[in-house]
């Protein structure tokens, strides 16, 4: 069935879902990002040269994707911070369920990860 541009607009295609975080002692709901969210994303985890930028991305992921109750996102860019200073274990489970959800490519994950080697070491 083709669907009409009343049909592709009004569809309610934004995916939540609710994870429990142990650390945190409950549930966190993330979300899905609408294009402009997802853009936005893109280009706040780039560099001044275009290269990707992993340094916090895990909480970049997590700032964007935890809504409230009325779906609205908890947190903001200047949130970043404090997130940092949070459970490493808590944080990847939020960022594993909302960089599923968003698409978060893994080679993005595996730069995160070799970056962190390289200051840890």
């Amino acid at each position: 069935m083709q669907l009409t541009k009343e049909q592709i607009l009004c569809a309610d295609d934004i995916v939540t879902k609710t994870i429990n975080v142990p650390q945190w002692g409950g549930d966190v709901t993330v979300k899905t990002w609408n294009a402009e969210e997802k853009a936005d994303f893109e280009i706040a985890y780039r560099d001044d040269d275009g290269e990707s930028n992993v340094r916090r991305l895990r909480e970049m992921v997590v700032s964007r994707s935890v809504i409230d109750e009325n779906g609205d996102v908890m947190f903001s860019s200047e949130d970043i911070a404090a997130l940092s200073k949070k459970s490493g274990k808590a944080m990847d489970i939020v960022f594993d369920a909302a960089s599923q959800l968003n698409g978060v490519l893994d080679s993005d994950v595996e730069a995160m990860v070799k970056n962190s080697a390289k200051t840890e070491g």
